[in-house]
């Protein structure tokens, strides 16, 4: 009788401890998967901003000035993102030959 406690605790114990592996195993692998999303996310902002900043460059060099707004950008220079995924806005430093303050923030904030 005593040994069948004693294998039933066994048993239990090695139940318990399983569970525990495993769902520390299921967090370590939720948190390395978020960790490589979130780099996916920052290479792809700073990807865009130089897309950005490249078609402002070539609207200078064709218009002789720089864009007032991304609209403008987007409507005759072909310049397309997600815009479900970011905020895109051009800044101005009050002349038109001054390259503008441009940003690109993930929607929702800062880095999610």
């Amino acid at each position: 009788m005593e040994q069948a406690k004693k294998a039933s605790k066994s048993v239990l114990r090695g139940f318990i401890i399983t569970g525990v592996v495993f769902l520390l195993t299921v967090a370590l692998f939720g948190l390395g998967a978020s960790a490589i999303n979130s780099k996916s996310d920052e290479e792809q902002a700073e990807a865009l901003e130089e897309s950005v900043r490249r078609s402002v460059v070539l609207y200078y060099a064709i218009e002789g000035r720089y864009p007032s707004s991304v609209e403008e950008l987007k409507e005759n220079y072909g310049l397309r993102y997600n815009e479900d995924q970011f905020i895109v806005s051009i800044h101005s430093n009050f002349t038109d030959n001054l390259l503008p303050d441009i940003f690109v923030m993930p929607v929702g904030g800062e880095n999610e």
